[in-house]
């Protein structure tokens, strides 16, 4: 899935968006759960003009990562594009407020270049991307904050509560050590 969804991003960024829909649509059947690919087929779509095409992809995206601020300020791109007339004060609040968060995120991690070790910036950063970009990458953030810290008693209640056991993965709590080394 990655090596199609990367292929047909470099087509688009190249210029080749008829391109990049062709890879895309070639593997359908391997990238349409994938929310990353069905957001670059949304791009091509509205890189030809196919905006109906594109607000479907690039809501499909969203259906299947809803936290993405991203993909929802693409959307609202098209829906300008496409001139639809309903209101998207809602839409434009949630990638207001996305907006300011994904700001906040670039701050925090310069300032985890200059404190590395600082759990506590690791944990705001955790949160930040699990509300406004992926859940998957905020739990990867979570693991580091428990590496960082063993006992982030934050951490561990949003773990607890959070982790996603139906996907077959071991529990992040299970593979993080309770003691600092």
């Amino acid at each position: 899935v990655q090596a199609v969804t990367s292929q047909a991003d470099c087509h688009s960024k190249l210029g080749e968006s008829g391109e990049g829909e062709k890879v895309l649509k070639k593997s359908y059947s391997l990238v349409e759960h994938d929310p990353q690919a069905m957001s670059i087929l949304g791009r091509v779509y509205l890189e030809q003009g196919k905006v109906q095409d594109s607000i479907d992809a690039y809501e499909k995206s969203i259906s299947l990562q809803p936290e993405d601020i991203a993909v929802k300020r693409d959307l609202l791109h098209a829906y300008r594009v496409a001139g639809t007339g309903g209101d998207l004060t809602k839409i434009e609040a949630q990638v207001l407020e996305g907006q300011i968060a994904l700001e906040n995120m670039k701050e925090i991690s310069n300032k985890l270049s200059q404190q590395p070790l600082n759990a506590d910036l690791r944990y705001q950063l955790a949160m930040l991307t699990w509300k406004w970009k992926s859940h998957d990458e905020g739990l990867r953030w979570l693991r580091v904050v428990l590496l960082t810290d063993p006992t982030h008693e934050k951490a561990r209640q949003f773990l607890k509560k959070h982790a996603p056991e139906d996907r077959g993965r071991q529990k992040v709590l299970d593979i993080v050590p309770t003691k600092s080394f």
